[in-house]
């Protein structure tokens, strides 16, 4: 029998000044933790920020856990501590000239890690080295 152990989760909302029907979540279940930009309360993109579990599958997760991302798709080296607190996250928010496109960068503790917009389901994230359902690799360093 698997045992896991849930770690500290972390949950808050960072509503977006300028257009405040936009918005992003930070959920840390405890295990995983990801980033979901919402439109007028609807998920449309989602970034995962980090893993608190050293593991290469979900099989030891309980059904409905949040995917966990395997350890090949994550740069080599990349940790990050767990958010404790809502001043840990800042949101950066850009909008196109046309304000067709919203962009909001994700900051953990100062550091860049990722962004999300309203044209992508999958936000790009500096802790990805391929492609994968939680994320697409960052292009630029």
């Amino acid at each position: 029998m698997d045992i896991v152990v849930k770690m500290k989760g972390f949950y808050h909302q960072y509503i977006c000044s300028n257009k405040p029907y936009y918005s992003v979540i930070i959920e840390d279940e405890g295990h995983v933790a990801y980033a979901y930009l919402l439109k007028k309360k609807k998920i449309i993109a989602h970034l995962w920020l980090y893993n608190q579990l050293n593991q290469m599958d979900n099989s030891s997760l309980e059904s409905g856990d949040t995917f966990v991302m395997p350890l090949e798709n994550i740069k080599p080296g990349f940790k990050l501590n767990p958010i404790i607190n809502q001043e840990d996250v800042y949101v950066n928010w850009n909008f196109s000239e046309d304000s067709k496109t919203i962009e909001a960068s994700i900051f953990i503790r100062g550091e860049f890690l990722g962004n999300m917009n309203n044209h992508d389901k999958h936000g790009c994230s500096k802790a990805i080295i391929n492609d994968c359902p939680g994320a697409y690799r960052f292009l630029f360093d």
